[in-house]
């Protein structure tokens, strides 16, 4: 992700830098790459979750909620869910299956660490 806000800041500097006059066009063009590297940004820096003994919060950019621990009922680590809700920045992360038929993904700095204090709080939890 860093690789593609690097590369849209490179392509609308060069072009800002090569054109003689700018017309409302290549403004406009100049305002959708920053909004849409710091819609980027946003993602990749304020994704973050954290726990307390009765919920698992989740942000990432302005995606935000919370997921009651005693719901959750299988975590499959080292799994990627291409399809669906979404808060995370990478793969190989955690499918988080609860309610009766809902699953989001996550991807925290550490899946280990992660799945230990989950199950500390609900023992009933499964783990695949």
């Amino acid at each position: 992700m860093y690789g593609t806000v690097i590369f849209l800041f490179v392509l609308s500097t060069i072009q800002y830098l090569t054109s003689k006059t700018l017309n409302t066009s290549d403004i406009f063009g100049h305002l959708t790459l920053l909004l849409t590297n710091g819609l980027l940004i946003s993602i990749i820096e304020g994704t973050n979750y954290s726990i307390d003994k009765q919920h698992v919060y989740y942000r990432s950019s302005f995606l935000r909620g919370k997921i009651p621990i005693n719901k959750i009922t299988k975590l499959e680590v080292g799994k990627t869910m291409w399809v669906g809700y979404r808060p995370a920045t990478s793969r190989n992360g955690i499918v988080v299956h609860y309610g009766k038929y809902r699953k989001i993904y996550f991807s925290p700095r550490s899946n280990e660490k992660f799945v230990e204090i989950l199950s500390k709080i609900n023992e009933d939890l499964i783990v695949e």
